[in-house]
């Protein structure tokens, strides 16, 4: 595995978009309330990885209409819990 190129390419970029995925975080936890940025930052990657396992494993061909729109319905209620949420006085900490 280690013998070819594109194994260290991968890793290069894991690990590239991880530093950069952890520098925009904490850069919202220092401007923003974690309250907001934490839900928002967890609810963004599992809804992202789920629909990535989706697309990528083809399972989008094999869900019913009935568990398409329950996973629908789970993502719209995920995502009006967060605009819940964040419509709240979301002031940046610089403003305190």
């Amino acid at each position: 595995v280690f013998l070819h190129l594109d194994t260290y390419l991968i890793i290069a970029m894991m690990i590239l978009c991880l530093l950069t995925q952890i520098h925009f975080l904490n850069g919202a936890m220092k401007r923003y309330d974690q309250l907001h940025v934490l839900p928002v930052y967890q609810s963004y990657w599992i809804i992202s990885g789920v629909v990535g396992g989706l697309v990528y494993f083809g399972e989008f061909e094999e869900l019913s209409p009935a568990a398409i729109n329950m996973f629908l319905i789970g993502t719209a209620i995920t995502l009006s819990g967060l605009y819940q949420l964040t419509k709240k006085e979301n002031h940046s900490l610089s403003d305190a």
